[in-house]
C-alpha cells in the first residue's frame, strides 16, 4: 500500500461527509453539508418523528490534518497511511427546538434554475441541502448563493448555528 497523500486524505475525507445519513429519514429529513474553502467542513443531518429530532454530525478536522503534511508534520508520518480525522456527533432534541426550521423548509418555493455561468471558486465555500423523506427528496447545491434562492440563506444559516451548538459539550 503506498503511503497517503493530501489528494488521498481529501478524497477519503469528502466521501465520508458526502455519505448518507444512517438516521431514519421515514418521516422526513434534512441534510447539510458545508464545505468552506479554509475552515473544516461538516455535515448534520436532522430526522425527525412525531417529539423527537435526531441529528448526527460528522466533522472533518481538515486544519489538523493538514499539518500531518507540511514539512515537519510529515517526518513523523512516512511512509504511513494516513486517515483523516472525522468527528461522529450523534443526539437528539426536542421536536419544538426545530420547529422553525422544519416549518421554512416546509415553505420553501424556489424555481428551478437554467444553465448559467459558470464560475471556478477558489476562494468560498460550497454548500448542498438535501430535504425530504421515505418518498421523495430535493437537493441544493451552490457555492454562490443564486439570488432566486434567497429564502436558503436564513435556512443556511440557522443550520450553521444549530451546527455550532449541537455538540458543544462532546468536543
Amino acid at each position: 500500500m503506498k503511503p497517503s497523500t493530501w489528494q488521498d486524505l481529501v478524497f477519503e475525507a469528502r466521501q465520508a461527509l458526502h455519505s448518507p445519513s444512517t438516521l431514519d429519514k421515514s418521516k422526513g429529513f434534512i441534510s447539510f453539508l458545508y464545505e468552506p474553502s479554509f475552515d473544516n467542513p461538516f455535515s448534520l443531518n436532522l430526522a425527525w418523528n412525531g417529539e423527537q429530532c435526531y441529528w448526527k454530525k460528522l466533522a472533518w478536522d481538515k486544519q489538523n490534518d493538514a499539518h500531518k503534511f507540511d514539512v515537519i508534520g510529515n517526518l513523523a508520518y512516512i511512509g504511513q497511511i494516513i486517515k483523516p480525522t472525522l468527528i461522529t456527533l450523534p443526539g437528539e432534541i426536542p421536536i419544538d427546538r426545530g420547529n422553525s426550521l422544519v416549518d421554512m423548509v416546509q415553505r420553501l418555493t424556489l424555481p428551478i434554475l437554467r444553465e448559467r455561468d459558470r464560475w471556478v471558486i477558489l476562494d468560498g465555500e460550497t454548500t448542498t441541502l438535501t430535504i425530504g423523506n421515505l418518498n421523495w427528496e430535493v437537493t441544493y447545491k451552490w457555492a454562490i448563493l443564486p439570488q432566486e434562492w434567497n429564502n436558503l440563506a436564513e435556512i443556511q444559516r440557522m443550520l450553521i448555528e444549530l451546527s455550532e451548538e449541537l455538540g458543544k459539550e462532546n468536543i
